[in-house]
């Protein structure tokens, strides 16, 4: 008998070891419900089996699956074929995502490793698609509705002039009166606010304020009263947050969270708000500030102005680290001479050494012949028009299929809602899982396909720009005068440029007689034409 027919219980008596996966959303919750559902589930399977438990403490809803450690290292034991089953208490406790959910099948499909929903006695890696689409889609309304309650709130808030919650702005502490929230000055580090505010309006960058504050006062104290160090974010956070000027704004950062700013066109200011009734700093000061910032910001971005040409480039390979980035040190202020680039697994490499490897590469450069150099990029720029085409030419197949399904949906679901002869919302009100779940996928698709709009947009723009480049005389394809001849001379700026441009990924490895090795993996059209 093959796995795919046996039963849910034959496959779990046929296990040797048995891999269980919880997770909670936050680092207070507990996995006592989890834990009890397997528990109960795997009461049955013989002694000699063995389990690994693997456990999260992370949303599903912030952080991709691959983000999640615990979930990493058991699908790293799934592919080296060390489990032969997975059980879970909840579909959800793997994802929310319905884009994931179709991934991770898919891949425990392929494994040939069963993966079960404690809760429902159901196979995770069936192949009915139909329930598969339902039940993920469900799982997706189901995070949906919850961030729309939670933005209501907060949104409800924010109109009515009340905190919404959050981390309280150094320099204020939270106080609460007859149930309603406001901030008051701490009088030391307001006045530390004030002078980061004079300073910045003057000659002061974010890095030399936080080097002056912790040379004047040693650090700061944190909200948990932790002793902790002025960083260059940390004064960017206070002299752009409009909180210091007396305006409570919500809606600076994009709803997919960093910290690039919106443009202050689309920021909301609360009015009649509370929270904060006097203001340390005049807003003429606070414009002064933010009009320097967003000139310093369009005119010299840190992310290409830095020393350290190869950061966020320079991967190290080792089993430890897996590909994790080299973090960077620069020691020169300290009279030992050196940057360096250090590894999670504490290896360090010099800058100028890794620089002085990238140089050969470019000095070869130079060497090559111009009449060769044209002939190459010519040679490069058609492969790269033909794969162009090709990946496009998948995504239009992808698209019809998309849009096939999608009609599909569509029509299912006005059949649905014609047979029960009532709209789709008052369908909704009554909680049919299977409408719900099909509405919800039909939004997915739309989404899916918008996007593949836009990437074929793309796509349209770079094969009209190559076809225009190829078409060209000879010898104009690319001006080799525009290389310069030497990477050493150059401007920070320009050698990080440069690496940018040139450089895909910077492997540091061990070879066998544990020396360090550095390789480089280029863009296009520099891939072919470096690597010899």
């Amino acid at each position: 008998m093959s796995n795919k027919e046996m039963s849910i219980e034959e496959r779990l008596l046929n296990a040797k070891k048995i891999a269980t996966y919880l997770r909670v959303s936050q680092e207070s919750q507990e996995y006592s419900r989890q834990n009890d559902i397997i528990l109960q589930y795997l009461k049955n399977v013989g002694e000699d089996v063995e389990t690994l438990d693997f456990k999260d403490k992370i949303s599903a809803t912030k952080k991709p699956f691959t983000k999640r450690p615990d979930l990493a290292e058991l699908l790293e034991e799934a592919q080296e074929k060390n489990i032969d089953a997975v059980v879970v208490s909840d579909l959800d406790r793997l994802s929310r995502q319905p884009k994931e959910h179709d991934v991770l099948r898919k891949l425990f499909q392929k494994l040939d490793i069963p993966v079960i929903i404690a809760s429902k006695n159901q196979l995770y890696t069936s192949d009915d698609i139909i329930r598969n689409i339902i039940e993920a889609g469900l799982s997706k309304l189901e995070t949906d509705n919850m961030s729309v309650r939670i933005r209501s709130a907060l949104n409800e808030k924010m109109k009515s002039g009340r905190w919404r919650g959050g981390k309280v702005p150094y320099g204020f502490s939270l106080e609460e009166t007859a149930g309603e929230k406001s901030l008051e000055f701490i009088d030391g580090e307001i006045q530390i606010v004030k002078q980061i505010f004079e300073w910045y309006s003057t000659s002061g960058t974010f890095n030399s304020i936080a080097k002056r504050l912790n040379e004047l006062y040693g650090g700061y104290t944190s909200i948990s009263q932790e002793q902790k160090k002025w960083t260059p974010n940390k004064v960017k956070y206070i002299v752009t947050n409009p909180i210091y000027m007396g305006a409570y704004v919500y809606h600076r950062f994009p709803n997919e969270g960093g910290y690039v700013f919106k443009d202050r066109s689309e920021w909301t200011e609360a009015t009649g708000t509370n929270v904060i009734n006097n203001s340390p700093i005049s807003k003429e000061l606070w414009e002064r500030c933010w009009q320097k910032y967003t000139k310093l910001k369009s005119s010299a971005p840190k992310y290409l102005n830095t020393s350290f040409y190869f950061k966020g480039i320079l991967k190290c390979m080792c089993p430890a680290c897996n590909g994790a980035s080299f973090s960077t040190k620069d020691q020169r202020s300290k009279g030992r001479g050196s940057r360096w680039y250090i590894s999670p697994c504490k290896k360090k490499v010099r800058a100028d050494k890794l620089d002085e490897e990238f140089d050969k590469y470019w000095s070869w450069l130079q060497e090559k012949s111009d009449k060769l150099f044209q002939e190459e990029v010519r040679i490069l720029l058609l492969e790269e028009l033909h794969s162009l085409q090709a990946t496009k030419d998948n995504n239009d197949i992808m698209y019809s299929e998309k849009m096939a399904l999608l009609k599909e949906i569509k029509s299912e679901v006005k059949e649905i809602t014609e047979e029960c002869k009532m709209g789709i919302e008052e369908f909704v009100k009554h909680e049919n899982e299977v409408l719900i779940a099909l509405i919800v996928t039909q939004q997915q698709l739309e989404n899916q396909l918008a996007q593949l709009e836009q990437e074929n947009k793309k796509f349209d723009f770079s094969i009209k720009k190559l076809e225009a480049v190829l078409a060209e005389p000879a010898n104009n394809t690319f001006d080799k005068s525009l290389l310069p001849e030497s990477f050493d001379k150059l401007s920070h700026a320009d050698k990080r440029s440069i690496v940018l441009m040139t450089v895909k990924e910077c492997k540091y490895t061990i070879d066998n007689e544990k020396n360090g090795k550095i390789e480089f993996a280029f863009h296009f059209p520099f891939k072919n034409y470096f690597e010899k």
